[in-house]
């Protein structure tokens, strides 16, 4: 039965149910669950009562309401409560898809979002701040959900994450001991102990952190609310979705160990922080750590973005943190994270390619470049710089194939004749003035990576000379170029490719077609030249 005394499947078929007798709205940010607790002490009932009332036969809260409460639970609380659907689901997690997050999915964790699950050790994904629930009425906060949210932008205090008495996370779906009650969302469900008595302020001593944290949770908070932001030093407005990537990518790495430590320990001697051997909790998800920890993480994450990306960028560089790392994990980093990567990060070896590409020579060197190894790769650049310094040994490489072999440039068994004929190749490296693909800056892998693609490079100039202009690669591409009507017409475009003689007669149409999805792409890029895929 509902409060006014009748059961919703009562009502008969496509008649709606009356407004609860009391029915407050949803207060300026307020989760879901909070409010379905103020409609029940409103309504003299316990929360638990009321659901099963409202929604018989259905357990809604035998999962997270706030992230998974379908469409049916919410045209319901529209309805009987006398609000629009839109302002229903502005109380739920998934309104922040499009800002906080591209795309929210039910079934799947999403980052960004506290876990509140009934399982001990992740339940404190509910976090509040004592003063806030002085207002009246007391409600929590849509916001205190999000894993940025460690401190109270109004009153400056950390947030608390569980009840000062017991320690038990705050669950206003738990039913409260002792007889069914109305309770307020303010009241622990364990002890019975009001939230709004928490414990007393922390020192600025204990949380060095905090006004950093604070200042970054600010300009993450105006990202949320707005659904854009800005990036220095263009203040080139972007989505915010795209800034909260980032932003969880570094906290990540600031807390994943080895693969990028020296990002944390230049991030705590900036901060002033003291040093920390080891991460938090390496392989824990950052939405699983304790308010202090994502703190700290948070304010290490600002100050890495502060003056963007010189900081950045010198703080890399300084570690040695590859390129491979700062990407790793995301499969589509936003562009102006990545090409600040690409540009300044990666080393620098644009003139032997630019040179390249203004010869039209079409090149595969990065399928080769894969086969290559980081030990046999050191070996060779090695073998380089020692034909290098011995110019007087050029032209005569039966007395240069010995040096290598008695400088340990090989291994004893390589047979004398193998390092005579790699001779040729080793010296032709070697009086290439073009450096570019060096930079003294660089870590190692980043300067491993450019010369492993300059040799493969080299190997795929041979195979594909640059004064073959006719290769079949580039006339299909320029062919499909001077047809952008059939761009859209994937079937008929092969056709026309065949038909122009750039296939043989035995080549299938489905073939043709598959191919025609990259050429269409190659060709939408008038100064970017082919390359053979």
């Amino acid at each position: 039965m509902d409060p006014s005394g009748r059961s919703e499947r009562g009502f008969g078929r496509g008649k709606r149910p009356p407004p609860w007798p009391v029915h407050p709205p949803p207060r300026e940010d307020e989760l879901l669950t909070s409010w379905l607790t103020r409609l029940a002490h409103a309504n003299h009932q316990d929360t638990h009562t009321f659901a099963a009332v409202t929604w018989p036969g259905r357990r809604i809260f035998v999962t997270d309401l706030d992230r998974r409460a379908d469409r049916e639970v919410l045209e319901s609380l529209a309805s009987r409560a006398c609000v629009t659907l839109e302002r229903v689901r502005a109380t739920t997690l998934a309104a922040y898809a499009g800002r906080l997050y591209e795309t929210f999915i039910t079934e799947q964790r999403t980052k960004w979002l506290l876990s509140a699950s009934r399982q001990p050790p992740h339940g404190h994904g509910l976090q509040f701040c004592p003063a806030c629930l002085e207002a009246s009425p007391p409600y929590f906060r849509r916001r205190w959900r999000v894993a940025f949210m460690t401190a109270c932008e109004v009153h400056g205090r950390p947030l608390q994450t569980a009840c000062p008495r017991c320690r038990a996370p705050v669950r206003l779906w738990a039913r409260p001991p002792g007889p069914r009650r109305p309770e307020w969302p303010h009241v622990c469900r364990t002890c019975g102990h009001d939230l709004r008595r928490g414990e007393d302020p922390a020192d600025a001593g204990e949380w060095p952190w905090l006004p950093t944290a604070l200042s970054f949770q600010k300009r993450l908070l105006a990202a949320l609310e707005r659904g854009w932001t800005v990036i220095e030093p263009d203040d080139k407005p972007i989505y915010s979705h795209l800034f909260f990537d980032v932003v969880h990518q570094l906290v990540c790495l600031l807390n994943a160990g080895r693969r990028a430590c020296g990002l944390a320990v230049a991030a705590r001697e900036g901060l002033g922080l003291e040093p920390r051997p080891t991460p938090f909790r390496p392989g824990i998800a950052f939405e699983r750590l304790a308010g202090g920890e994502r703190g700290e993480l948070l304010a290490m994450a600002g100050w890495l973005l502060e003056g963007w990306p010189e900081r950045f960028v010198e703080v890399c560089r300084r570690q040695r943190i590859h390129a491979t790392a700062l990407l790793k994990g995301m499969d589509r980093p936003p562009f102006w994270y990545w090409s600040v990567i690409t540009e300044r990060l990666r080393v620098l070896h644009a003139p032997w390619r630019t040179s390249a590409r203004a010869k039209g020579v079409q090149t595969s060197y990065n399928r080769i470049a894969q086969r290559w190894t980081g030990k046999r790769l050191v070996e060779q650049e090695q073998r380089i710089l020692f034909v290098r310094d011995h110019p007087e040994l050029w032209e005569r490489p039966k007395t240069l194939a010995k040096a290598l072999k008695a400088d340990g440039l090989y291994g004893p068994q390589t047979p004398y004749r193998d390092v005579l004929k790699r001779c040729p190749e080793l010296i032709a490296l070697a009086r290439d003035p073009d450096d570019g693909w060096r930079c003294e800056n660089a870590p190692w892998p980043c300067r491993a990576r450019a010369l492993r693609e300059r040799l493969a490079y080299r190997r795929c100039a041979r195979r594909y000379p640059p004064s073959d202009p006719s290769a079949p690669q580039e006339r299909r591409i320029r062919f499909v170029r001077a047809h952008p009507e059939l761009w859209r017409r994937p079937r008929l475009l092969a056709q026309a490719l065949k038909a122009a003689g750039l296939y043989s007669p035995n080549t299938g149409d489905a073939a043709i077609r598959r191919q025609c999805r990259k050429f269409i792409a190659r060709a939408g890029e008038p100064n970017e030249p082919s390359r053979d895929t």
